[in-house]
């Protein structure tokens, strides 16, 4: 279903709204059901919900990128400075690579190449602000 026509749902459902309080105690609903076709949920409900990277699962996202789809890898520093290549699965969309550290993103990048630069560069930030400690 086309975004119009979710946003058009939803509107229909907010067309007795007159303030702000019955915004917020509206109670909007989108079925899954009428706006997905049951043959496409089937083929979305086998995509997988993580990884085996390296021992460990890293988990996906499911996203859209400039109305694409895409998939997004959250892994960790440690995971994203070993994984190679040939450790990622083929996938039916564009994998994209969010790495973490602590609880917060520290880097995002498009492709695996992508992911080895900025990650060689966030190295090269920390030697650098290391060394300007010592000073």
């Amino acid at each position: 279903m086309r975004r119009e026509e979710v946003e058009r749902r939803l509107r229909d459902q907010l067309q007795s709204v007159n303030s702000w309080h019955e915004f917020i105690e509206a109670r909007l609903v989108l079925n899954p059901n009428d706006l997905v076709p049951e043959p496409q949920r089937r083929e979305l409900d086998q995509l997988p919900g993580s990884l085996h990277v390296l021992g460990d699962r890293a988990p996906l996202e499911y996203e859209f990128e400039g109305g694409l789809p895409v998939v997004s890898i959250r892994l960790k520093e440690g995971q994203a400075r070993r994984l190679r290549p040939v450790d990622l699965p083929p996938l039916d969309r564009p994998l994209r690579f969010n790495v973490i550290s602590g609880r917060r993103v520290v880097l995002r990048a498009s492709s695996f190449e992508e992911l080895q630069r900025r990650l060689h560069a966030l190295t090269s930030d920390r030697r650098r602000k290391r060394q300007w400690g010592r000073r």
